[in-house]
C-alpha cells in the first residue's frame, strides 16, 4: 500500500482489521514518504520500518541503459539530473526517449 501517512485515523483503524485477518505467511508491504509519527501508535507497531537508500548513480545509469537498450552516457546524465530520484530518471529518460 502506498503512502500509508496519508491514510486518515479511520483508515488506519479499518486496515488494522484487515491485518489481523491475514493468514499466516502472508506479507503485508507499505510505504510512507513522511516521518512514521504520521501512524497512530497502534498503526506503527504492526510494522517492521525498513528504510530504502537510493541506488547509486552508476547502479541506476546501468539498469536504465540495459532495460531501455540507450546508451550509457545518455543515462548517465539523466541520472545525475535526477539526483538519486529513481522515478525522476525513468520520467526522465520517458521524455528524452520521446
Amino acid at each position: 500500500m502506498n503512502e500509508l501517512d496519508r491514510y486518515s485515523k479511520d483508515t488506519q483503524d479499518m486496515l488494522l482489521t484487515y491485518l489481523d485477518r491475514m493468514r499466516p505467511g502472508h506479507a503485508f508491504l507499505g510505504t510512507t514518504n513522511l516521518d512514521l509519527t504520521s501512524l497512530t501508535e497502534r498503526f506503527q507497531t504492526r510494522f517492521q520500518p525498513v528504510r530504502l537508500q537510493p541506488p547509486e548513480n552508476e547502479v541506476l545509469a546501468a539498469f536504465l541503459a540495459r532495460r531501455w537498450g540507450m546508451p550509457i552516457a545518455i543515462t548517465r546524465q539523466i541520472v545525475e539530473g535526477a539526483r538519486g530520484n529513481v522515478r525522476a530518471a525513468m520520467a526522465d529518460l520517458e521524455r528524452w526517449m520521446g
